[in-house]
């Protein structure tokens, strides 16, 4: 599974001025997308709702492609310092077990709690011009994943191995969210925890005896 960096469909600004125009253009698409759902969503609704002239917003993002890009990247890179954060101190196999349940309920929790979520990552994986960058996000927490595990599987498993098992399951745990997004309350945390022993069971098939 390739790590390159990928090129984005958007310009991030390095000013401070250009800075608080781009979070005042996501924070008007974030609106929007709540009142009136993504199919609505028009550039010139976006300026005038963050009170900037439409050429800025061109500026910066050359359609409204870019922006849901940038939303869905900006949502994933936190989900991804979550899992950072909690396989920092990972040591042993049930340390891991530990970190990995606290995780997935902490990832559920933040993208539960973000009300244009749903919409953002349905838009971005419906087109193909940005749909890689839902995959670039599970590549990413991937290589994390497999960081954390590779001191902890048995020296057989192999990196190529290592790396497809770890891809597959947060690009899944992305699926299943996503699904659980979607769900009732009960629905979304029965289907979440069986993830959660699924996920186990085959971490435990990889895992050295020693």
């Amino acid at each position: 599974m390739s790590n390159a960096p990928i090129a984005t469909p958007w310009h991030e600004p390095k000013q401070e001025r250009g800075r608080q125009r781009f979070e005042a253009i996501l924070e008007s698409v974030t609106t929007l997308i709540v009142q009136h759902g993504c199919s609505q969503l028009k550039m010139r609704d976006i300026a005038q709702l963050a009170d900037i002239p439409i050429g800025s917003l061109y500026q910066y993002f050359p359609d409204r492609n870019a922006i849901l890009a940038r939303l869905h990247t900006r949502y994933f890179e936190h989900s991804e310092q979550l899992m950072r954060v909690r396989y920092s101190r990972v040591d042993t196999i049930e340390d891991f077990f530990s970190a990995s349940e606290k995780l997935i309920k902490e990832v559920q929790e933040f993208l539960s709690s973000i009300p244009s979520l749903k919409e953002v990552w349905i838009a971005v994986q419906s087109k193909p011009e940005i749909r890689h960058l839902d995959i670039e996000s599970s590549r990413r927490s991937a290589q994390v994943l497999k960081q954390t595990l590779r001191p902890l599987v048995k020296p057989s498993v192999s990196e190529k191995d290592l790396a497809t098992a770890c891809f597959l399951i947060t690009d899944l745990f992305g699926r299943a969210s996503l699904i659980a997004l979607d769900s009732s309350k009960k629905e979304s945390a029965q289907l979440m925890k069986q993830f959660a022993i699924m996920f186990s069971s085959y971490v435990r098939t990889m895992v050295s005896t020693n």
